[in-house]
C-alpha cells in the first residue's frame, strides 16, 4: 500500500519552562491527543504538569534531559524524527526543539509520512493487559523479542503468538541500542556544531 501523504494539519507545538513544565500548547496538541484517545492529554488538565510525567523510561528521560540542556545552553535547534504509531497508523514525525527564548524550549512536531495498515491490537491502550511486559522503544516503536531483537510490531506480534492471545502484555518504553546509539552521536554532533544533526530512528518501512 503506498504511503499517504501528510494531512494538511498545523504542526503541533509545545512549551515547557525552566523547570520542565508544560505551560503552552496550541490547538493542534489537544486536536492530536483527541484523535489519538489522549483525552487524559488535554489541557487544561495538563497545564504546569511536567514534562517528565509523560515520557517514559529512564534511557529516555536521560537523552531528553540532555537535549534541553544543550538546547538551551547553544540557543541553536535540534531536530530529529521518530515514530509516534497508533494501532492502524505507521506515522513518522519531526521533532524540533529551540530555545527562541531560554530557559523555556519550544517543541514544534510536524507529521512527515504516514502508512495506514491493518489495526495492531497491541498499541491499542483499550485492550486488556496483562501482567508481563513487553519492552517497545521510545523513538522506532520496534518491540523487543528474545533471541530475535528489535522487530517491527507487527513481526514482533508473530513471534511471540500473540495473535493467540485474548489477554494482551503491557508495554513498558525504552530505547532499543540502535536508537540510543544514534541519539547519542547526533547529540555529540550537535554539540560540536557539526551538520547532520536530523537523525530518523525508526523509518517506514512495510512489515
Amino acid at each position: 500500500m503506498p504511503a499517504r501523504p501528510p494531512p494538511p494539519s498545523e504542526p503541533v507545538i509545545y512549551h515547557v519552562d525552566a523547570h520542565d513544565r508544560l505551560v503552552e500548547m496550541n490547538e493542534a496538541w489537544s486536536a492530536f491527543a483527541s484523535e489519538n484517545e489522549g483525552a487524559h492529554l488535554l489541557p487544561p488538565g495538563i497545564h504546569g504538569r511536567s514534562l517528565w510525567d509523560f515520557v517514559s523510561g529512564p534511557t529516555t528521560q536521560e537523552i531528553y534531559r540532555e537535549l534541553l540542556a544543550r538546547v538551551r545552553a547553544s540557543g541553536r535547534p535540534f531536530r530529529f524524527r521518530l515514530r509516534c504509531d497508533s494501532p492502524d497508523l505507521r506515522r513518522l514525525l519531526s521533532m524540533t526543539l529551540s530555545a527562541p527564548r531560554a530557559p523555556k524550549v519550544r517543541f514544534e512536531v510536524r507529521t512527515v509520512e504516514i502508512q495506514p495498515r491493518p489495526a495492531v491490537p497491541l498499541l491499542d491502550p483499550q485492550v486488556p493487559r496483562a501482567s508481563r511486559c513487553l519492552a517497545s522503544c521510545s523513538w522506532c516503536k520496534r518491540i523487543s523479542v528474545p533471541g530475535e531483537g528489535w522487530l517491527e510490531v507487527e513481526k514482533a506480534v508473530w513471534a511471540l503468538g500473540l495473535f493467540e492471545q485474548s489477554v494482551l502484555p503491557a508495554l513498558s518504553h525504552g530505547a532499543c541500542p540502535q536508537c540510543h546509539r544514534t541519539m547519542l552521536r547526533a547529540i555529540e554532533d550537535y554539540g560540536n556544531s557539526r551538520r547532520g544533526t536530523d537523525p530518523v530512528l525508526g523509518p517506514l518501512v512495510r512489515a
